[in-house]
């Protein structure tokens, strides 16, 4: 099957630096309109991604894979680009499933010298095997013949507990609220304490 092409929308100049922002699953470009102009404004160059989502409604591991990937190459070659113009900072900030993606897209790229992330999963497989609001998905996956392990393995590019030593001592600001029902609280602890092991909050 073709990849379906990722979206992607930019906004700004770079004067002070590059922020890629990955959105969350299914919220379109409109609702950070507000963040974007924000962050334009205090003289950022915005490159926004959206990610195709039927490849998560179908649980479909190896399209959004090769998502990531063509996002990270897509990524990489903007840092190049801007890196010629005299470009120095570049961050990552993701929301939601977004933030996935940034993080691995920091662990890819040790140019991102900062990683922004809110509603952060410590856990990907954790959540869609163990959490109410995922049983579709984990029903899904169990038909295709997964276990939580497998899945896990498979998952592992996009497993926020992976290859953290790629990080470096880079900072990371992680927002999660005690509150939520739909990503358990305890999931994105996972994370932080495996940045705590790693010396790298």
């Amino acid at each position: 099957m073709e990849l379906t092409p990722f979206t992607k929308q930019c906004y700004g100049k770079p004067r002070r630096g590059v922020i890629f922002y990955f959105c969350g699953w299914m919220m379109p470009f409109w609702v950070y309109g507000p963040v974007f102009i924000i962050m334009s404004l205090s003289g950022y160059r915005v490159h926004a991604y959206s990610f195709a989502e039927h490849y998560v409604m179908e649980a479909d591991n190896k399209g959004f894979l090769e998502q990531l990937r063509e996002i990270i190459d897509d990524v990489e070659a903007d840092v190049l680009s801007f890196q010629d113009q005299g470009v120095k900072f570049f961050a990552a900030f993701g929301n939601s499933i977004g933030s996935e993606l940034a993080l691995a897209c920091s662990k890819a790229i040790t140019a991102i010298s900062a990683v922004v992330l809110n509603t952060m999963r410590g856990s990907t497989s954790e959540f869609l095997w163990h959490s109410p609001y995922a049983r579709v998905w984990k029903s899904m996956y169990k038909a295709q013949g997964y276990t939580e392990a497998t899945l896990y393995n498979e998952l592992r590019p996009v497993e926020a507990r992976e290859y953290l030593d790629r990080l470096g001592r880079r900072p990371i600001l992680l927002y999660f609220s005690q509150a939520d029902t739909t990503s358990p609280p305890h999931n994105t602890e996972l994370l932080i304490t495996a940045l705590s092991a790693e010396h790298v909050q």
